[in-house]
């Protein structure tokens, strides 16, 4: 396992004019030496570890989860109030249910999916865009709840995202009668 900036090495290969790309490791140095070029290396037990689960997570339609995280995205809270800085995802009855509210207003988005979990969670709108990117790789992504993160797992790539456990608004309350 090498940790190192990855945004860095793929500049460089792209640079690349050869097809061919030597890579070599050198732990007494801390260094990845791809061709000739020298990159640092960091100790990976100071990174976190994600374990890949293969277990009873809930499986949702990536392409309808976007949307509709879309949708409810424009309420979550731009203000210093953490609470609100996020998107709530409630995952009952087989059904995932996003809210965001900023107090003056309050979205709510459903999706049918298949659960037999119960979890309410709050995720922050900075993890969107790599929520995001996950959700348009495959038609179906796996979420998994571990402690205080979420984890979110596709075939292609697996994300995981502190969650904020902070009070949200009652939105139950707000929505009962509505259809």
């Amino acid at each position: 396992k090498v940790v190192f900036i990855s945004s860095l090495v793929l500049e460089y290969i792209k640079q690349l004019d050869e097809s061919g790309v030597e890579i070599i490791v050198n732990k007494d140095t801390n260094t990845l030496i791809i061709n000739s070029a020298e990159f640092v290396i960091y100790d990976e037990s100071e990174y976190q570890n994600i374990k890949i689960e293969t277990g009873s997570g809930i499986e949702v339609n990536s392409q309808e989860s976007l949307k509709n995280f879309k949708k409810v995205e424009f309420s979550a809270g731009r203000d210093d109030n953490l609470a609100l800085q996020c998107i709530r995802m409630c995952f009952e009855s087989n059904k995932l249910i996003l809210i965001a509210s900023d107090t003056f207003r309050m979205a709510k988005c459903e999706q049918i999916v298949t659960n037999e979990q119960l979890i309410d969670c709050s995720v922050h709108s900075l993890s969107l865009n790599a929520i995001y990117e996950i959700l348009k790789e495959c038609e179906v992504v796996k979420i998994f709840k571990e402690n205080n993160n979420l984890i979110f797992s596709n075939n292609k790539s697996i994300l995981k995202v502190r969650l904020i456990e902070l009070e949200f608004p009652n939105w139950k309350s707000i929505f009962q009668g509505f259809t």
